[in-house]
């Protein structure tokens, strides 16, 4: 019998001994008669009924097809279900002898001498033939949830529960969340006091942390850590091992190399702050203790698009919540001094979205002398042939246009990991060179600059192909690992440029102004039609409905277009 190890003693002690054990159904047995069935059923209760209902239903039609090997299978299944339900702590006894007998009915027909038996010592009368044949209660079939699986580039990661008639939007809202079992706490302070130092620890119920704190500003003079491409990563690669330890201490070792040359009162990272979008590579990035003092204030890379958990662990003021956006990011703005910056995700290529968030970020803060833009995707660099094509057709039409309109002095990039800086661009062409100088006072137009990468940085050998923009007015290529202080005071915005290891800049270049509008030229209706944000909407909706279901079940992308 395939029961034998449920239905008959399974242990060697004879029966009422010390160490005899009862089998499932002897445990079911057990169960006095008579006790009422639960009116308010719990999960439990309801995946029992599920179970026990699915298996009514298969059994009678699998019996009268005469397909008796899965009927068995079925009543194996069955007997599972009771076991995992025996285990729960809020089981209910009634709602589990009733199984049990009916699990008994359904396999009569199969072992008619050993449910006989079974059901007399359940104190039933004689006999199990007797009685009906069991009726499948379809209600039980409904379930409030189904479970699918969520998988990320092909893996299944996890699991979630939602409801069977949800709509694709409710599935991305279900699914676009870190793994289950980890919780974000997010905490918003406010009426913050310039020149003020705060301190706050973290408290669980089983863990307190060390008293940390953080310093607010005073005035209009700061100084801001501008990184990109961090790529802290999971997985072993060629390169190192152990990559969460060594890329994460490189994190903290440029942190320390800047703080030792200033006091930092932020952090800017233009995207592809992890390599897989995973948690644990996030974590690691955070481990640096200089972080508990520092903000920072990341973008969306395409390389966190591959999983769900960058959008969990940010808490960005000033989301913009209207059009469209990825699944992982939006819009954000937030002032510092006398500087409005306005942080895009441009893994998003929704041109109305994208200008009405400026308009209101910027119409928000009309008294600002500067305006800083930060994303991801570079568009005035180096780059293969592919992006610079991307950078063409869709960056330069949608950021491009925006900068033009709303003056943006400085915008912050990566995704090359070549570190330039281009001249001062207008109506996507150079107004004002740079070449060969250190300086420049009210640029006609906006300066784009994209650092090296901080783990995955690339040298001159890793140009070949690569197409150099006509608007680039510097350039360094290197394997050292860069990053870049900004001091921003309220006529001025230096950038000074450093090698992890090294003492003094390998570039230094600063931007002043002599009041708000500085030289931008004046942004003409002419200008606005540049962009064809119709075709444009239309395309950035598919492209993330497309890249959405890849990173959700692996499938290719309904819009291909190379990033």
């Amino acid at each position: 019998c395939v029961f034998t190890n449920d239905l008959t003693p399974r242990s060697k002690y004879p029966k009422g001994s010390a160490g005899y054990k009862k089998t499932r159904i002897e445990e079911g047995a057990s169960i006095a008669k008579g006790q009422a069935l639960p009116t308010d059923l719990t999960d439990d209760d309801k995946a029992l009924l599920y179970a026990l209902n699915y298996t009514i239903k298969a059994v009678t039609t699998d019996t009268e097809k005469f397909q008796f090997n899965t009927s068995i299978a079925r009543l194996m299944e069955l007997l599972n279900a009771i076991g995992k339900y025996q285990t729960s702590a809020n089981k209910n006894d009634a709602l589990l002898r009733s199984t049990v007998e009916t699990f008994l009915l359904l396999y009569a027909p199969y072992a008619p001498h050993f449910t006989e038996e079974l059901w007399e010592r359940m104190g039933n009368g004689y006999s199990i033939f007797n009685q009906a044949w069991p009726v499948c209660d379809e209600s039980k079939l409904v379930k409030d949830t189904v479970e699918i699986a969520v998988q990320i580039n092909g893996q299944v990661k996890f699991r979630v529960n939602i409801a069977p008639d949800a709509s694709s939007e409710d599935v991305q809202n279900v699914t676009a969340r870190p793994t289950p079992g980890v919780h974000t706490y997010l905490v918003t302070v406010t009426d913050l006091k310039p020149a003020t130092t705060y301190y706050y620890k973290c408290v669980t119920s089983k863990s307190e942390s060390a008293v940390m704190s953080f310093s607010t500003i005073d005035g209009t003079d700061f100084t801001a850590v501008y990184v990109t491409d961090i790529h802290v990563s999971y997985d072993d690669d060629d390169i190192m091992e152990e990559p969460l330890k060594q890329e994460a201490y490189t994190v903290h070792r440029m942190l320390t190399a800047a703080s030792e040359k200033s006091d930092i009162d932020l952090l800017i990272s233009a995207g592809d702050q992890a390599s897989t979008g995973l948690r644990t590579e996030y974590m690691s990035l955070f481990s640096s203790p200089l972080l508990t003092s520092i903000p920072f204030a990341l973008c969306a890379g395409n390389h966190d698009r591959k999983g769900f958990d960058f959008k969990y662990l940010n808490n960005n003021p000033n989301k913009y919540n209207k059009g469209l956006s990825s699944y992982i990011a939006q819009d954000y703005w937030y002032v510092k001094g006398d500087v409005l910056f306005m942080v895009f995700d441009s893994n998003c290529t929704s041109a109305i979205t994208h200008r009405n968030f400026a308009k209101d970020a910027v119409a928000k803060n009309p008294d600002v002398k500067w305006k800083v833009a930060a994303f991801h995707h570079d568009m005035y660099g180096i780059m293969s042939e592919k992006r610079m094509k991307y950078s063409t057709d869709y960056l330069r039409p949608i950021f491009g246009d925006i900068c033009d309109e709303f003056g943006i002095d400085l915008v912050l990039t990566g995704h090359t990991h070549h570190y330039s800086m281009s001249n001062a661009v207008f109506d996507d062409k150079t107004t004002d060179s740079i070449v060969g100088k250190d300086s420049i006072t009210d640029p006609k137009g906006t300066i784009y600059m994209v650092s090296g990468s901080i783990n995955h940085p690339r040298d001159e050998a890793d140009t070949q192909g690569d197409v150099f923009d006509e608007n680039i007015g510097y350039y360094y290529l290197s394997d050292e690992v860069l990053y870049n202080l900004i001091d921003f005071s309220e006529d001025s915005i230096k950038i000074s440029t450093y090698t992890i290891d090294g003492d003094e800049p390998i570039h230094t270049f600063t931007i002043n102004k002599t009041s708000a509008q500085g030289g931008h030229p004046e942004y003409t209706e002419e200008d606005s039609k540049r962009c064809d944000s119709l075709k444009m909407e239309f395309e950035a909706f598919f492209e993330e409905f497309g890249i959405f279901f890849k990173v959700v079940f692996g499938r290719p992308s309904i819009l291909k277009k190379m990033k």
